[in-house]
């Protein structure tokens, strides 16, 4: 009896420091529906963060984004993002076989990369602080 409650004790100890060490998994997730409008120039802007993809194409595409954390993307052609009442680290590639850079977005901040010369070919990483 004693020899099962000691091996019951060193596997609640490992099971506690195995679930102590896993990192907490990020709250972020994409919003749908009518709060996530096409129009980028229509009020209100909302509080999401926001991208426009398919830019040069007839029609483009946003997808919004709320709550803190990190949320790994593959969103292609964007013209325009927009943080929302966010703090926002965006990475992204230029153009294809480019080299990946983050920026940095303030809250209510808007970025036009058609009126910077084009879209970015690719954004992979989004994270909402």
């Amino acid at each position: 009896m004693k020899l099962l409650r000691s091996a019951l004790v060193v596997g609640l100890g490992a099971l506690t420091a195995s679930l102590l060490s896993v990192a907490p998994a990020g709250a972020i997730n994409r919003v749908w529906g009518d709060e996530c409008f096409t129009n980028p120039t229509q009020p209100p802007e909302g509080e999401f963060m926001k991208v426009w993809t398919g830019a040069g194409q007839s029609r483009s595409t946003v997808v919004c984004w709320a709550n803190a954390g990190t949320v790994d993307v593959a969103l292609y052609g964007v013209g325009l993002v927009r943080s929302g009442n966010n703090k926002v680290v965006i990475t992204y590639q230029k153009d294809l076989n480019g080299v990946y850079k983050s920026r940095i977005m303030n809250k209510w901040e808007r970025w036009d990369l058609l009126a910077e010369g084009g879209p970015v070919h690719k954004i992979s990483q989004i994270t909402i602080l």
